[in-house]
């Protein structure tokens, strides 16, 4: 597998965990007020396996959204400030740059997991843990990280 955590093709939490172990500012885009649905990779496993064990009937259109929780983009910065601090002895600045992204700074974001809830599905961790085992992950290659520092600050204006 990869982990991107590029502008282009990088995840916020992606890049936000590899700027904390890069010792380097985590960047929120704008006013970090976008909100994202999150949902751990084993979680994902667990919501495939429902939706395949529990199909729709005849003729039913359903859309299911995977996510356990919805955070602003604020949020997930500071938690993992909060998690680089706590277990890993960093201490990131959080640094507000201007949106590359042409998107509104705070828009309608109210996606419904009811429909997940009810074919059975329960968020396994929560994210502190998850971004934890991320650091975890990714600080034995911290070095690979910080050869590729360039990556994680945008170059691309995407107006």
């Amino acid at each position: 597998t990869r982990l991107d955590f590029d502008e282009c093709f990088g995840t916020a939490i992606n890049r936000f965990v590899c700027q904390a172990v890069a010792d380097e500012p985590i960047t929120l885009y704008g006013r970090g007020t976008q909100a994202r649905g999150f949902l751990p990779l084993r979680d994902s496993m667990q919501c495939l396996a429902l939706v395949i064990e529990k199909p729709p009937g005849q003729g039913e259109y359903r859309v299911i959204n995977q996510f356990a929780k919805v955070y602003s983009v604020t949020e997930l910065a500071e938690t993992v400030a909060k998690v680089a601090k706590r277990y890993f002895n960093r201490d990131p600045e959080l640094l507000t740059i201007g949106n590359p992204r042409v998107e509104a700074a705070k828009h309608y974001y109210k996606p419904d997991r009811q429909i997940l809830g009810d074919l059975g599905y329960e968020p396994r961790g929560d994210i502190e843990a998850e971004v934890r085992e991320m650091f975890e992950d990714l600080l034995p290659h911290r070095e690979r990280i910080v050869n590729h520092r360039c990556t994680l600050m945008p170059k691309i204006s995407w107006m």
